[in-house]
């Protein structure tokens, strides 16, 4: 292995001594400083492999320091955090960031010098990609498998290679062909066979099989997602958790649901909420999904349309009505015009205020 070259800041100068001179009897080459502002004074004449910080530091702590770091064009280069601060929340705080490690002191060196060196393999793995790619004249990427890495991974690779934009295309052999489109770090436009935007974006993400391709390709229409790509990552992954425990709860006894009507105290609230619902008519088409309000005296069964207010205020109306035509599930899911863990949300208050049951429940 090439020989490594860190930067270690912190402001206790005895952690200093301690751990560059650990680290320099295993062939690491060590520069420190004692503060944010030196270590970026630093980075101006010397650009290292990788980045220990103390978070609190006077003058500029370390998540200061990260920020400043990734918008002066080293956005490529490791970064650990390190603090005595060893609850969950901190660490979560610096992961969510963006940091590519969270090491609580006191520090194990030989500990340290294992993980700078396992996520050096991988840094300089995506920089050897990535000056490959620059100078590739071609627009094809990359392509595989899914199981090797998963759909998260996929795009974290894609978003360390460096080019402005890139096209995504999974071909899943229960789901169809799915894409994804990112612009600066920026995921743009997701579609699947049956959905688009964020409502297929957030399904492709949880795609564990298939083979992909990875193409340069500029996304030319009006976005259909607006999403900086480590947010909607950190944000989808925990949604997704969310959303799979409640899906199991809800179908624990079928995932057909009917309307609960027969005369109990709930069964005024059922009829207003069908007969309020049957004024709305649904439109689903390839780019949209909406809602809007028919007449009164309009007697067309409903189909699907927009109208983004009219989604939030009457969405549990909407989803009454959804199980009420189609029973199952994945089919009131698929129609729905809301995201996935809300119409998901609804079914559950639904079920909660028993106006609707699963279909085991009348057998």
């Amino acid at each position: 292995m090439e020989p490594i070259n860190v930067l270690l800041v912190d402001d206790d100068n005895i952690i200093l001594k301690l751990v560059s001179t650990y680290l320099r009897m295993h062939g690491v080459s060590v520069a420190t400083a004692q503060n944010g502002q030196e270590a970026l004074e630093h980075l101006k004449i010397n650009t290292p492999e990788l980045i220990i910080a103390d978070i609190d530091m006077p003058i500029m702590g370390g998540y200061e320091l990260y920020r400043q770091v990734k918008i002066s064009g080293h956005e490529d280069i490791p970064f650990f955090f390190c603090s005595a601060a060893s609850g969950l929340p901190e660490r979560i705080v610096g992961l969510q960031m963006g940091a590519d490690d969270y090491i609580v002191k006191p520090i194990n060196p030989p500990e340290l010098l294992l993980k700078i060196k396992l996520h050096l393999v991988k840094a300089r793995q995506f920089r050897f990609m990535k000056k490959l790619l620059q100078e590739q004249k071609f627009d094809y990427v990359m392509s595989g498998k899914l199981g090797d890495t998963d759909v998260p991974g996929l795009l974290q690779i894609i978003s360390f290679l460096g080019h402005r934009d890139f096209y995504l295309e999974i071909d899943n052999p229960s789901q169809g062909l799915g894409e994804i489109y990112l612009s600066n770090g920026i995921i743009v436009h997701a579609a699947s066979s049956n959905q688009i935007g964020k409502k297929a974006l957030f399904r492709i993400l949880d795609w564990h099989e298939g083979t992909f391709k990875v193409e340069k390709k500029l996304f030319l229409e009006n976005p259909t997602v607006n999403e900086r790509l480590e947010e909607c990552l950190l944000d989808t992954v925990a949604k997704l958790d969310e959303y799979k425990s409640l899906f199991k709860r809800l179908t624990e006894e079928g995932e057909d649901f009917i309307l609960h009507s027969k005369e109990t105290p709930d069964s005024k609230l059922l009829n207003n909420s069908i007969n309020n619902a049957n004024n709305y008519q649904i439109l689903i088409n390839e780019q949209e999904t909406s809602i809007e309000k028919l007449e009164e005296k309009a007697t067309e069964p409903y189909r699907v349309i927009e109208d983004d207010n009219e989604v939030l205020t009457d969405s549990k109306k909407i989803i009454l009505k959804l199980i009420e035509q189609y029973n199952n599930i994945y089919e009131v899911l698929n129609q729905s015009p809301l995201l996935d863990l809300e119409t998901l949300e609804i079914v559950d208050q639904l079920v909660i205020e028993n106006i609707v049951k699963t279909k085991k429940f009348f057998e």
